[in-house]
C-alpha cells in the first residue's frame, strides 16, 4: 500500500479538520475507500476534489478506542524493530563467521609466498620480481580484510539506532572493537607497501586504507559517544 503523503497533499485547515487533496483526481475514490476500510472511525466527506475528515470531540469511549489503536500501532512498531534488529544481528554474525575466517585464511596464504621469497638468495634469477609479486599479494590480503571490516560500519550505526537500551551497550563495545580491528588490519598493509617497487600502487593502497580507517574511527567514535551520553542521562 502506497503511503498517503505520496499520492496526495495532506493538510490541517483547523484543529479538528484534516484535508486530503489527491495529486490525481482519479485517486480520490481509492483514498476514500481506504479510509472507510480503515479503523479510524471517521466518515470522509468527499466533494470530488478534496476529502475532509472532521475530527469529533472524543467521548470517554472514543478515548479508550484511540488508546487501544495507539497500543496496536506501538506493538506493531516494536515487532518490526525487533525483526529488523534480528535480521541485522544474524547478518552481522554470518558476516563475521564466514567473512572473517575466509579473510584470515587468505591472509595466511598470501604470506606464504612472501616468507618463501625472503628465504631466497638475492642472486636467485628474477629475485626482484619474485619479491615484488609476493609483497604486493601480501599487501592485498589485509586490504581485503580492511574492506570487509569497513563494510560493518553502517551495520553498527544502524544497530545503535534501533537497538534496545540493553543492546546498545553491546553496540558501543562493538564500535570500539571495530576501530581496533581496522587499525590493526592496516598495519599489515603498510608494512608491505613500504617495500613495494610500484610506488603508485603502494600509495593508492595506503590512501584507500587510510581513508577507511579515518572514516571508521570518526563514525565509531560518534556512535560510542552518542550511546554513552544516552546511558549517562538515564
Amino acid at each position: 500500500m502506497v503511503p498517503l503523503n505520496q499520492v496526495a497533499n495532506v493538510s490541517t485547515p483547523d484543529a479538528r479538520t484534516i484535508a486530503i487533496k489527491p495529486w490525481e483526481k482519479k485517486a480520490i475514490r481509492d483514498i476514500e475507500k481506504a479510509i472507510m476500510d480503515s479503523e479510524v472511525g471517521i466518515t470522509p466527506d468527499n466533494n470530488g476534489e478534496v476529502i475532509r475528515l472532521a475530527i469529533p470531540q472524543p467521548t470517554e469511549e472514543r478515548r479508550k478506542e484511540l488508546v487501544k489503536q495507539c497500543g496496536k500501532i506501538a506493538e506493531k512498531a516494536k515487532i518490526e524493530v525487533r525483526n529488523v534488529r534480528g535480521d541485522i544481528k544474524d547478518k552481522l554474525k554470518k558476516a563475521i563467521k564466514d567473512g572473517l575466517s575466509e579473510d584470515i585464511e587468505k591472509d595466511a596464504e598470501a604470506f606464504k609466498p612472501l616468507a618463501k621469497a625472503y628465504s631466497l638468495s638475492k642472486d636467485t634469477p628474477g629475485y626482484s620480481d619474485i619479491m615484488e609479486e609476493a609483497t604486493v599479494n601480501a599487501a592485498k590480503a589485509p586490504l581485503e580484510i580492511t574492506r570487509d571490516i569497513y563494510a560493518l560500519v553502517p551495520v553498527i550505526e544502524r544497530l545503535s539506532v534501533i537497538g534496545s537500551r540493553l543492546a546498545v551497550s553491546d553496540v558501543a563495545c562493538a564500535s570500539t572493537i571495530l576501530k581496533a580491528a581496522i587499525e590493526s588490519s592496516v598495519m599489515n598493509i603498510y608494512i608491505n607497501t613500504g617495500s613495494m617497487r610500484n610506488r603508485e600502487l603502494a600509495i593508492n593502497m595506503n590512501t584507500e586504507a587510510r581513508n577507511m580507517v579515518e572514516d571508521t574511527v570518526s563514525r565509531m567514535d560518534a556512535v560510542y559517544s552518542e550511546i554513552m551520553e544516552a546511558l549517562w542521562k538515564n
